[in-house]
This record gives structure tokens, sequence and C-alpha cells, in this order.
């Protein structure tokens, strides 16, 4: 199982679960919860005035690994908060971990580590790049010995 995040500097997001991310059964489609992780990125990327098309034009950042514990159920129309962690950066990687919780508790846990790639690479030439500057400034603030308080509603 992965570790649990509370009690760390981190991102918070509150939501609830929408149709399009459940199955027949009005329950949450396990890629939904992918779907949802990285809307939360990208939402604490824009609350701290960045974008992933910022660096588009220079490097990609493909998830390479990714893992998930799902420990109870989410429904349709049910609320919930994501909680996100910056787990390592590295000058090429890093890792970010995902937890769902909701008033009954831990809902899921998901990590998934990104490898900066040139945005012009071609199939033939596998290689990884640096990862952008204002990007490693962003995720320091989701590392434990950050000082932001990083709510989000």
């Amino acid at each position: 199982m992965l570790p649990n995040l509370l009690g760390q500097s981190v991102f918070r997001y509150a939501t609830e679960l929408k149709l399009r991310d459940t199955d027949a059964a009005g329950v949450a489609f396990f890629a939904a919860y992918y779907a949802i992780a990285h809307d939360v990125y990208e939402s604490f990327l824009h609350q701290h005035g960045a974008s992933l098309t910022t660096w588009l034009s220079q490097v990609h950042l493909p998830i390479v690994h990714s893992e998930a514990d799902y420990t109870a159920p989410l429904r349709l129309g049910d609320s919930f908060e994501v909680i996100l962690r910056c787990d390592r950066i590295g000058e090429r990687s890093f890792t970010l971990t995902y937890e769902f919780t909701s008033a009954v508790g831990s809902l899921a846990q998901l990590k998934t580590i990104h490898v900066a790639v040139p945005s012009r690479m071609t199939s033939e030439e596998v290689v990884s790049a640096l990862l952008p500057e204002r990007l490693r400034e962003l995720l320091h603030q989701l590392q434990p010995d950050s000082s932001s308080d990083g709510n989000h509603k």
C-alpha cells in the first residue's frame, strides 16, 4: 500500500464524482481516478500561474510508471478530496502521489512517475530531458519541507 499523505505539504482539491467517471453500477471506474488525478495536477499548476502548455513546446512529461490502491468505493455524487504530494524530484523526472479521501476515510491512492522528454523526439531516439526550472520550483511546494498551505476548493 502507498504511504499516507496527511501531515505533509500538499495541494488539496475538493470535488464530487461525476456521471462520466462511473461504470454502469454508479461506482467510479478505475481509470477515472487517473483522469481526476490529472485534473488535480493541472489545477495545482493553474493555481500557481502555470500550465502544461507552457512547457509542451520544450518537453513532454509522460507517465512512465503508475500504481494504485483502491480501498473503498466512490459512488456517483459522492463528495471527496484529492490530496496531491510530490514524493521525489530529480533532474529529469518526478513522482506524484494522490490520496482520494472522504468523510468515510481513504478511498484510493495513486502514484505516477513522470519523465521529461524532448518535444521533438523521434521514435528511434528515446532520451530524457531536463525538467523545466519553473516546474521544479512548483513541485518543491508539494514536498514536506515546503511552507505552502496548499488549500484549493
